[in-house]
């Protein structure tokens, strides 16, 4: 059942996310029809897209399913934010490895003991 649309409503981005990630209405029935009728903009939608993105690690399948879309809806959705100018670059969402810096080598333990000559064993065992 599609939404219907207030022309007089201004709609909040905050108040559309809540509709779909904590209340379970789909993108398609939130978002599409005030989209299409103009009452959002693309502003808007990738005001929300940033947003799900961040949360979602910037995986756009999760992405689906946290804006309560079934996972079958995955190309339908991609579709529409490519065609809208709205699909925004994974890449900046995805967190980057904690890199560990190593030590310099004086500073680094050994793993493991230095082999001794066998005159240096003869020596120890004497």
């Amino acid at each position: 059942m599609a939404k219907k649309v207030d022309p007089d409503k201004s709609w909040d981005v905050d108040v559309l996310y809540k509709e779909m990630t904590e209340e379970g209405r789909s993108f398609w029935t939130v978002v599409y029809p005030l989209f299409m009728e103009r009452h959002v903009t693309k502003a808007d939608v990738r005001k929300l897209v940033r947003r799900g993105l961040s949360q979602c690690i910037g995986n756009y399948k999760v992405l689906t399913r946290h804006f309560a879309m079934p996972a079958k809806e995955y190309k339908r959705f991609l579709n529409f934010l490519r065609k809208h100018d709205c699909q925004l670059d994974f890449k900046e969402f995805r967190r980057a490895p904690v890199l560990v810096h190593s030590a310099p080598a004086d500073t680094v333990p050994a793993t493991r003991s230095r082999s001794r000559s066998a005159p240096e064993m003869a020596a120890a065992h004497a």
